[in-house]
C-alpha cells in the first residue's frame, strides 16, 4: 500500500516568520534500495507541483517513510527527511 500526502503547515512555529510551508511525503511498507527511494522522492518533487498553495513564496520539504530505507542516512544529508522503523526502536 502506497500513500502520498502533503502536509501545508509551519513546521517551524518558533520562527515566526509567517513565511508558508510545506512537507511531502510517502509511506512505503517495505525495503527500499537506494535508486528505489530516490525515484519516490522525484516522483514526489513532481507530484508537490499539483498542489495550489502558495507555490511561489512556500518552501518546500520532501520525504520517505518505509519498513527500511538503504543509505538513510544518504538521503537525509541532501535535505530530505527519511525514516524507518530502526529510528523508532
Amino acid at each position: 500500500m502506497n500513500c502520498f500526502f502533503c502536509i501545508v503547515y509551519n513546521i517551524f512555529p518558533m520562527e515566526n516568520s509567517g513565511e508558508p510551508h510545506i512537507l511531502s511525503a510517502e509511506y512505503k511498507w517495505q525495503d527500499l534500495k537506494f535508486k528505489d527511494a530516490k525515484n519516490i522522492l522525484a516522483q514526489l518533487k513532481e507530484k508537490s507541483g499539483y498542489v495550489q498553495w502558495n507555490n511561489d513564496e512556500r518552501t518546500e520539504y520532501f520525504g520517505i517513510i518505509a519498513r527500511k530505507i538503504n543509505k538513510k542516512e544518504t538521503f537525509r544529508s541532501m535535505g530530505f527527511i527519511a525514516f524507518d522503523l530502526g529510528d523508532f526502536n
